[in-house]
C-alpha cells in the first residue's frame, strides 16, 4: 500500500507545475485596470503614465477604466468580486481605507478580499486653502477660523472618506468649526471650488492643486506625514503641527484575494520593472507629485495594514463610531 507521502507530493509537484505553467502563459489577452479615482486625480495619472510600459512587459495591453462612487469603494468591491485570474486588478488610493471607520458594512474586506500587487508611489496629501483670504501660513488660517467660527467651509469628496477624516482630526487638535461641503467627482471639483473662494480649504493631492498653485488662487498651508514636501519647503507637516495618523497617500495595484500567486508575482514584476525606469519616476513626480515605491508584495501586505490600524486610531480620537 503507498504511503501517504507518496500520494502527497507528486500531487504537490504536479500543482507546482500547473502554477508554474499559468504564470508562463499569463497573460493571453488584455488586462482591465479599474481605477477608483476620478479622471485627472494623482491616481488616475500615476496608472496612466505607467500602464504603456508595464503593457509591454506583460505582452498585452492594459484597458484602464474609471469606475467612481461611494468614495472608492464601488471599484473596490467590484474588483474583490471579480474572477481570481488576473485579468481585473484595481487602482487604489490609499484614502479609501478609511471605509471601516465610518461604515459597519463595508461590504467587502481590504485585507481578505484583495491580493497586493505593489504599491506605486506615495504622495503628500496638501492642504491648500484660498488666497482671497487674509491668511498666509497654516497659524494664521487656525486664527481667522477661531475668530470666525463656522464661517469656513471645507471641500470633501464625501462624509466617508479619508480627507474628511483627516480634517476632523486637524479639527480636534485645533478645536475649530469648519462646515463640509461635499463634491461630487472628488478633488477636481472641490479643487476648483477652492480656487473660485466657494469652499476656503480643502485637502488633496498636488495634481488637484497645480492649477491653482500655478495661478496663485490656491495656496499649501501644511502637509501630511513626517517629511516636508520638496516643492512646498515653508509648509509644516501634519507631524510637526501635532496632528497625527495624517500619512502620505499610497498609489496601489491589486487583484482579487485567490488570485495565484505566480500570476501575482508576473503582475508585481511587471509593474516595479515599468515604475523604476528614471524617466518614468520623473514623469510621475513631475505630474502628481508622488514619488515612486515599487515595492513587494509583502511590503504593501504591511503598509495596508498599517493604515488600517492608524485610521481607526485617528477616528476613536475624533470620536467617530462607524454606522
Amino acid at each position: 500500500m503507498k504511503s501517504i507521502a507518496s500520494r502527497i507530493i507528486p500531487l504537490a509537484l504536479a500543482l507546482f507545475v500547473s502554477a508554474l505553467a499559468v504564470a508562463q502563459e499569463y497573460p493571453t489577452r488584455p488586462v482591465r485596470i479599474v481605477i477608483m479615482a476620478s479622471p485627472g486625480s494623482s491616481g488616475d495619472v500615476a496608472t496612466r503614465l505607467m500602464a504603456p510600459e508595464m503593457s509591454k512587459l506583460l505582452g498585452q495591453p492594459l484597458v484602464m477604466e474609471n469606475m467612481l462612487g461611494a468614495s472608492g469603494l464601488v471599484a473596490c468591491r467590484y474588483v474583490a468580486k471579480a474572477a481570481p485570474d488576473g485579468y481585473t486588478i484595481l487602482s487604489m488610493a490609499s484614502t479609501v481605507l478609511t471605509a471601516p471607520v465610518f461604515m459597519k458594512d463595508v461590504g467587502m474586506d481590504f485585507q481578505k478580499d484583495l491580493a497586493p500587487i505593489t504599491v506605486m508611489a506615495d504622495g503628500h496629501l496638501l492642504l491648500f486653502t484660498t488666497t482671497a483670504l487674509p491668511w498666509k501660513n497654516f497659524n494664521e488660517m487656525i486664527a481667522y477660523a477661531k475668530a470666525n467660527p463656522g464661517k469656513l467651509n471645507t471641500g470633501v469628496p464625501s462624509l466617508q472618506d479619508g480627507t474628511y477624516l483627516f480634517l476632523q482630526a486637524i479639527r480636534q487638535k485645533f478645536g475649530v468649526t469648519l462646515v463640509d461641503v461635499p463634491y461630487k467627482g472628488a478633488a477636481a471639483a472641490y479643487s476648483q471650488a477652492v480656487m473660485v473662494n466657494e469652499v476656503q480649504m480643502a485637502l488633496g493631492g498636488a495634481a488637484a492643486a497645480n492649477a491653482g498653485i500655478a495661478n496663485k488662487s490656491i495656496q499649501v498651508v501644511a502637509v501630511s506625514g513626517n517629511r516636508r514636501a520638496a516643492a512646498f519647503p515653508d509648509a509644516p507637516t501634519m507631524e510637526e503641527l501635532g496632528v497625527q495618523g495624517v500619512d502620505n497617500t499610497l498609489l496601489s495595484l491589486s487583484a482579487p484575494a485567490g488570485t495565484p500567486a505566480a500570476i501575482l508575482d508576473r503582475l508585481n514584476a511587471a509593474a516595479v520593472r515599468a515604475l523604476q525606469s528614471p524617466e518614468m519616476k520623473e514623469r510621475i513626480v513631475k505630474s502628481t507629485g508622488f514619488d515612486v515605491v515599487a515595492n513587494s508584495r509583502a511590503e504593501f501586505a504591511q503598509a495596508l495594514a498599517t493604515r488600517l490600524q492608524r485610521n481607526a486610531q485617528i477616528a476613536v480620537l475624533a470620536g467617530i463610531k462607524p454606522e
